[in-house]
């Protein structure tokens, strides 16, 4: 029986009738461009993204800081203890508050007899009082410093680094209540603004009420920069931090 085969040529025939895989790819071209559309959105979102970053971890800091001196003070109610500034000599009232807050550290203050060049723990606010306020906390716009007079009577560092300070806010100069001020984020992280990352609370009758409420003494009148006559630019914004989910956006958008 003859053995059957193919011929060179058949053989070629053969291969030229079998199915071709398709190559695909880009060119230099095509890959530049793509990078190119890449960059371009990245350039569009990335600040974005990095903005809402940053006002989602502040309202959390802020909303956790109210949290904290809100129970605190009712702490004090389940002990009989009057949570009324008012009731206590001053510059006391804020040591009896600490006793109600988890590992605070108590960063003295500036009328107790302390000077400029006390050294307090590390995160605390050094007063610079009967100086220029080089360091210390600004209004919401711009440079304008807060005067260390407006939170001398006492200082709280929480372990996360929040600062609680403390000012008697007596009657005698128009205020309703004692005014708590909050650095949410700590005194080593910047901008150091009223109405930014340091928020004004007041405690009218011994209930905390967040600045710009209709209870306290700067009742929030919805301008542009949560002004008050009082204090400037900033010192109502804490209501509105504390009503307006999309406020830090805001804030971080349109202020450094």
């Amino acid at each position: 029986m003859q053995e059957e085969g193919f011929t060179l040529a058949e053989s070629a025939a053969h291969l030229n009738m079998l199915p071709t895989v398709a190559k695909f790819g880009f060119t230099l071209a095509e890959v530049l461009i793509t990078l190119g559309i890449i960059g371009v959105v990245a350039a569009i979102t990335l600040p974005n993204l990095i903005q809402n970053n940053k006002a989602t971890k502040l309202r959390s800091q802020f909303l956790k800081s109210y949290s904290v001196i809100s129970q605190a003070i009712r702490l004090m109610e389940n002990d009989d203890i009057s949570p009324d500034p008012k009731s206590y000599k001053n510059r006391e009232y804020y040591k009896v508050f600490s006793n109600y807050l988890t590992n605070a550290t108590d960063c003295g203050g500036y009328s107790q007899g302390d000077s400029t060049n006390l050294k307090r723990p590390d995160g605390c606010y050094s007063y610079t009082m009967g100086g220029e306020y080089k360091e210390g906390y600004k209004k919401l716009t711009g440079n304008n410093y807060i005067g260390d007079g407006a939170f001398n009577e006492g200082q709280l560092m929480l372990p996360d680094g929040t600062l609680i300070l403390f000012d008697d806010s007596p009657v005698s100069e128009g205020w309703k209540g004692t005014v708590i001020y909050v650095d949410i984020n700590g005194y080593k992280n910047k901008p150091n603004r009223l109405g930014y990352d340091f928020f004004a609370f007041e405690i009218v009758d011994g209930t905390l009420y967040a600045m710009g409420d209709i209870k306290t003494t700067c009742v929030d009148n919805k301008d542009k920069d949560c002004s008050c006559t009082k204090a400037g630019a900033g010192m109502t914004c804490a209501s509105r931090a504390k009503s307006n989910s999309d406020y830090f956006k805001m804030v971080v958008k349109n202020y450094k």
